[in-house]
């Protein structure tokens, strides 16, 4: 659950919309795993007619990244928790979220990669699909500076 790992990000309820982290590895490239969002008609995702926002999945994908990396961190005794986080640029996103509603115990799963590197500046790769992982609901390429 991420209510462990909330001294690692800088959000608070109810800016907080990862629920929890289902896997946090790293590969050649980097940091990567996979974040769930429980779909909450009350969240401030969806708008007052109960369709998801498109720019969520800029904050999925930003608050994923983080998470993740936390976790990664707590699993492997890494003490090292960023002073400063800060979105700088939103460098693609593609998402569609039309059929996405809200529903009992209905998830959407984020699955994050770092891309690159640049110490300070980290290129993340997000995509979002449907708890079944079938349903593809978009990418988004992020730049975060974290110092």
């Amino acid at each position: 659950m991420v209510k462990d790992l909330i001294q690692y990000i800088p959000h608070r309820p109810p800016m907080i919309w990862v629920d929890s982290v289902i896997k946090a590895d790293r590969n050649e490239k980097g940091i990567h795993g996979i974040c769930a969002v429980k779909l909450d008609k009350d969240a401030l995702y969806f708008d007052e007619k109960g369709h998801m926002r498109a720019s969520a999945a800029i904050e999925f994908v930003g608050q994923g990244y983080g998470y993740v990396r936390a976790q990664y961190q707590v699993k492997n005794n890494i003490d090292n928790t960023p002073d400063n986080t800060y979105l700088t640029g939103v460098r693609h996103a593609e998402v569609d979220f039309s059929e996405v509603r809200p529903g009992a115990n209905q998830y959407l799963m984020v699955h994050i990669q770092l891309m690159r590197s640049l110490h300070p500046i980290y290129f993340v790769r997000g995509e979002i699909f449907d708890q079944s992982g079938e349903k593809h609901y978009g990418v988004v390429d992020l730049q975060i500076y974290v110092d």
